[in-house]
């Protein structure tokens, strides 16, 4: 689209014109469709075939011109008409594809919006244990810094947590928190907090 020619006058038409001279009845120009009629642009002072327009953008007048597509920085013309709605339908596509792999992740990203807006996964309804200690073995399937309340309700929602540590005594503060999808503990500087029921 931006790199093919819209659809400039060609040159075996002002050889056309030439030719015919006088011969070449022009029509005066209007905002409308005048078909078999050649028109003279005003801005290129050139005898035009039906159908094509001047582009102020492009400054040049462009066969079956549609409009100057600010997109592809181009006129869409009659030459690269294909082109354009080929760009508009693998656009489509594309943001569908990207819709349908991302779905998953907003359907789970919405179910835990509503839950904590319908109340049913508050970090005051989660049920935690407190150990003193660390987790010390499984994975870690996140990692990152949140306040007790926000570690907790992760925990819950995440798929396959057992719990979380983090180093220090539990505060009020964010703190950067691992959780972790086994259980143990070893007591050191750090605190824990288990996951009940699992």
């Amino acid at each position: 689209c931006y790199f093919t020619d819209p659809g400039r006058i060609p040159t075996r038409w002002q050889e056309f014109v030439g030719s015919v001279g006088p011969g070449l009845t022009l029509a005066p120009t209007r905002f409308e469709w005048q078909p078999g009629k050649a028109t003279k642009c005003r801005k290129c002072d050139i005898v035009r075939p039906e159908r094509s327009h001047h582009c102020a953008i492009c400054n040049i007048c462009i066969l079956r011109m549609d409009h100057h597509c600010p997109w592809i920085n181009n006129c869409v013309g009659f030459r690269n008409y294909k082109f354009f709605i080929l760009l508009g339908v693998y656009t489509c596509i594309t943001s569908i594809v990207g819709v349908a792999t991302t779905f998953p992740e907003l359907v789970y990203s919405a179910s835990t919006i509503s839950q904590m807006f319908d109340g049913e996964a508050t970090a005051e309804a989660v049920s935690f244990k407190q150990f003193d200690g660390f987790i010390s073995s499984g994975e870690t399937i996140f990692e990152g810094v949140l306040t007790l309340g926000e570690a907790k309700l992760k925990c819950k929602t995440l798929p396959g947590c057992k719990g979380f540590s983090f180093e220090g005594k539990p505060t009020d503060k964010p703190v950067k928190v691992y959780l972790k999808d086994k259980w143990d503990n070893w007591s050191t500087g750090w605190t824990s907090f288990k996951l009940e029921n699992q």
